[in-house]
């Protein structure tokens, strides 16, 4: 693809009954309690569609934290969330979302965030779509996009992401690779001992090592301009007006 989908300047069709309007905003999560109580309840719906309960992103503490940033996907007028993420940042004596998720098993996770939190360390994790926009990538594609377009306002130089094994594919896209010092070559049995996930990390948020020419192009181009609006063809080929608000 040589333009960038959020370049396309297209008609919408009536060919789906998914949303044709979003809104892709960030903010800190102590700033605004009732987006972040939307942000919760349609994660919470999503865990519990596919069975999965008391997981650790789930709770609600980061809602106080000072160091934790929230994406949501919504519709233009804030009454419907369609998907979020939440990026965290280690200040080298807080503890990210990883490390309770998965440090358990492997203590060596919590030696390499220690040696590397003055670098600027932080994950991206909590990411969910609702069911109205499955397949259109707002969990897989669109919500890393806006956390990775907002690392260096943050001052994280390198992001980690939990991945499961769909997640993962996409992720790799993005510069995400295996830690594979840490458990079994980056592999933890989580959230359940039926599943696996895999720590990722991207090292290098500025330059984006590893992440196709594509993303780095559309990602640099949100940290120019992170309030833009623009018609974009979704990844089930929907046609689609995102209006990005990702300016901190």
């Amino acid at each position: 693809m040589k333009s960038f989908p959020h370049h396309k300047k297209e008609k919408l069709e009536d060919v789906s009954p998914q949303p044709k309007q979003l809104r892709i905003w960030a903010f800190r999560a102590v700033e605004n309690p009732e987006a972040c109580n939307r942000f919760l309840e349609g994660h919470k719906a999503v865990l519990l569609n596919h069975g999965v309960k008391n997981v650790v992103s789930a709770l609600p503490d980061w809602m106080e934290d000072d160091h934790v940033w929230v994406v949501l996907v919504e519709s233009p007028d804030g009454s419907k969330a369609y998907g979020g993420a939440r990026i965290h940042k280690s200040t080298g004596t807080n503890r990210l979302p990883i490390q309770d998720a998965v440090g358990y098993l492997d203590p060596k996770i919590d030696e390499f965030i220690s040696e590397h939190a003055e670098e600027g360390i932080g994950e991206i994790c909590g990411l969910w779509n609702s069911v109205e926009v499955a397949g259109m990538g707002v969990g897989s594609v669109y919500l890393i996009r806006a956390g990775l377009s907002l690392a260096l306002q943050l001052n994280i130089m390198g992001m980690f992401a939990l991945c499961s094994p769909y997640t993962y594919k996409m992720a790799a896209s993005f510069g995400f690779f295996p830690l594979t010092q840490i458990g079994k070559g980056g592999k933890f049995p989580y959230p359940t001992e039926k599943l696996v996930a895999t720590v990722t990390f991207q090292e290098d948020t500025e330059h984006m090592e590893g992440a196709s020419s594509e993303e780095k192009g559309i990602i640099q181009d949100l940290r120019n301009n992170p309030l833009q609006q623009n018609i974009e063809t979704a990844r089930n080929g929907l046609n689609v007006e995102v209006n990005y608000q990702l300016k901190i």
